[in-house]
């Protein structure tokens, strides 16, 4: 033991050096990120807002040195985004903290590069207008003069994304035409890229509550509980987002879903969803949430499956055809009070 003792010490040295340099290292490069930070702001602003149709506004900014670790993150404060010039209507984007997470060393060489996104609190509205048109495309559509375009170089950040965070962001998505709002609240959601060529590949967790309502009034989707884990392939040449068989939990059932989405073709979805489970935990998870609780409070068991396939076109209000099937077998359920039970059920709809 003791002829082993010079080495730690000789160890425990150099890593109390090595401690000591990263400090003072980061002492130094700390002073010059918080110096360039506001910089960074302003170019991004002005450069947005000269380029873009719409309007981007904010209270403030700092750094937030681990809120997006390993990465420097500037956090923009009370960030709204909106369709046009006029900050008198709603915004398309009302967000209390955006951080934008850069590297170190780009930050400190001027070569800004952005590498991750967190946003935390607030909501985003994604309106498809009755000509078809979102309004964050048209928000963020530039000049369509050729000579008006600015060059690469004039652009105050690289666009390296590997990651973007969301938590307690809420997110609706409207139709005019329909009259369709999804508006899901996401607890928190990870998204890792990966870019090769035309494809963007990401792999997504994510939790959330979603809501499905048409005309103002609430449909069977009411307070649904969502948890994905999925991978996507978008094909930005062709405009296809390709769906991985992917795990999706929906209260306490468990669901399989894969497909496609196909954009250039009028938005053209081919999705299948599948489950099975011995227990009645698959139709619970439809029921209306005000039953859930009577529902779980029985003992039951049997051979129940559900499966879906949704096609079709969802562009110009359009709604794509939903075939569904569900059914059961050996079914039972218990009353665990009085000990009564219905026993031999089988149903399928």
């Amino acid at each position: 033991m003791k002829k082993h003792l010079p080495k730690v010490r000789v160890i425990l040295k150099w890593l109390k050096r090595l401690v000591l340099l990263t400090v003072i290292l980061l002492g130094l490069l700390i002073p010059i990120v918080y110096w360039k930070q506001d910089q960074i702001v302003q170019k991004i602003l002005a450069y947005a807002n000269e380029q873009y149709t719409g309007v981007i506004t904010l209270e403030g900014s700092h750094i937030s040195p681990f809120a997006n670790f390993p990465y420097i993150s500037i956090d923009l404060e009370q960030v709204k985004v909106y369709e046009t010039k006029d900050e008198g209507q709603q915004p398309i984007l009302d967000i209390h903290d955006a951080y934008l997470g850069f590297d170190l060393w780009t930050i400190i060489s001027g070569n800004y590069q952005l590498k991750s996104i967190y946003l935390s609190d607030g909501y985003v509205k994604f309106i498809q207008h009755t000509d078809g048109s979102f309004n964050i495309v048209n928000a963020l559509s530039g000049k369509t003069q050729k000579e008006e375009v600015p060059s690469t170089e004039n652009i105050p950040f690289q666009l390296q994304l590997k990651s973007i965070k969301l938590h307690n962001i809420d997110i609706h998505k409207v139709n005019e035409a329909n009259d369709i709002d999804i508006d899901a609240f996401v607890n928190d959601a990870v998204a890792k890229l990966a870019i090769n060529g035309d494809h963007t590949m990401v792999d997504l967790d994510s939790r959330f509550e979603m809501n499905l309502m048409q005309g103002g009034d609430t449909t069977f989707i009411k307070h649904k509980h969502f948890n994905i884990q999925t991978k996507l392939d978008f094909d930005a040449e062709k405009m296809l987002l390709n769906v991985a068989p992917s795990a999706v939990k929906l209260e306490m059932g468990e669901f399989n879903l894969e497909g496609q989405f196909d954009i250039a073709n009028d938005q053209y979805l081919d999705v299948k969803v599948e489950g099975a489970k011995p227990n009645f935990d698959l139709i619970i998870a439809f029921a209306p949430e005000e039953l859930i609780p009577t529902l779980q409070s029985y003992d039951n068991k049997g051979q129940v499956y559900f499966k879906a396939t949704v096609k079709g076109k969802i562009s110009d209000g359009n709604i794509p055809l939903v075939d569904a099937e569900f059914g059961c077998k050996e079914g039972m359920i218990r009353n665990p009070k009085n000990r009564k039970e219905l026993d031999e059920m089988e149903f399928k709809g």
